[in-house]
């Protein structure tokens, strides 16, 4: 087992074109997803990665994005400084135009291969977990945009 990081890393080498897109073994594309994603990247020229809108196998809403985790965040548990601090929370709902987020939660997000190469992929010394969270802040430190797009729906077990 390589970790996330480096295996996705060797995928985007092998992959062509434009557009990588990272989807994890328990997530399923749905209808239009992919033509939703590649629209949002035509619509936002300066996007270095968007995010799907991930629902449970219900077709309840998950959770797509995240703020950058901080040390009162991580201190109190994600939920009650969500509660506390509803401004550091992205909110994306069905049916919104792609909303610009912090950071996305990595179940499925198509990433720019601009974008992905400019900031170097993955960073390797995250074996698992967070890798996506890093991937987003140093992607957004350069200037590219992160957003979730709402018509972009992904079933995530």
């Amino acid at each position: 087992n390589l970790g996330y990081a480096k295996a996705a890393n060797l995928a985007a080498r092998s992959a062509s074109g434009e557009i990588l897109l990272f989807l994890n073994s328990d997530a399923e594309l749905t209808g239009e997803a992919l033509k939703a994603l590649k629209a949002t990247f035509l619509a936002h020229p300066r996007s270095g990665a968007v995010g799907a809108f991930l629902v449970n196998p219900d077709g309840t809403a998950q959770r797509s994005a995240d703020g950058v985790p901080s040390l009162a965040s991580e201190l109190m548990g994600k939920s009650l400084f969500r509660w506390l601090r509803p401004d550091r929370s992205p909110s994306v709902t069905a049916g919104s135009a792609p909303v610009g987020v912090p950071t996305l939660v990595g179940a499925c997000q198509a990433i720019s291969r601009e974008a992905f190469e400019a900031v170097g992929g993955f960073d390797e010394r995250f074996f698992f977990f967070m890798e996506e969270t890093d991937l987003c802040v140093r992607l957004r430190e350069k200037g590219w945009e992160v957003l979730v797009a709402p018509a972009a729906r992904v079933v995530h077990g």
